[in-house]
């Protein structure tokens, strides 16, 4: 399991909940915060995921992130690549109109971000009444 915030005490919190699950719950599993993009793409480039299937989730990001913010995590989910399968799966709690709005407009841009990285997707849902969004990705070319 790998996560990415581009805040520091956002990794920190993660960790701490990593800690509680590995001694709390008996679950043991491989986990790496990140909150420097460079660090991950280095991580992910060294690595070999050609067997594994991934799924990225993103939460309220959609509607915070800036244009540079998505090119850049549309470049780490190429990194990733080749893989067997890959899904993105979006979610925004909230679901008034404006909200829901922003959030497509978000997964817009975004799918523009993933295709001029130069990874497609092969299929996607979107949510009606509530901001969520998914899509099987396709690194092509």
């Amino acid at each position: 399991m790998i996560g990415y915030d581009h805040a520091e005490k956002m990794i920190q919190l993660a960790e701490e909940f990593h800690g509680y699950f590995v001694k709390k719950c008996d679950i043991n599993y491989d986990w790496h915060g990140y909150w420097e993009i460079d660090y991950l793409k280095h991580y992910l480039e060294s690595r070999d995921f050609s067997k594994h299937n991934i799924i990225v989730t993103l939460g309220y990001v959609l509607i915070q992130i800036n244009e540079r913010a998505m090119r850049e995590f549309s470049e780490v989910i190429r990194s990733l690549y080749p893989v067997k399968s890959c899904i993105v799966v979006a979610v925004d709690a909230f679901s008034d109109a404006q909200r829901r709005q922003e959030f497509r407009d978000g997964w817009k841009e975004f799918r523009k971000t993933l295709c001029d990285a130069g990874v497609n997707y092969e299929s996607e849902k979107f949510g009606g009444w509530y901001s969520y969004a998914y899509a099987r990705l396709d690194r092509r070319g």
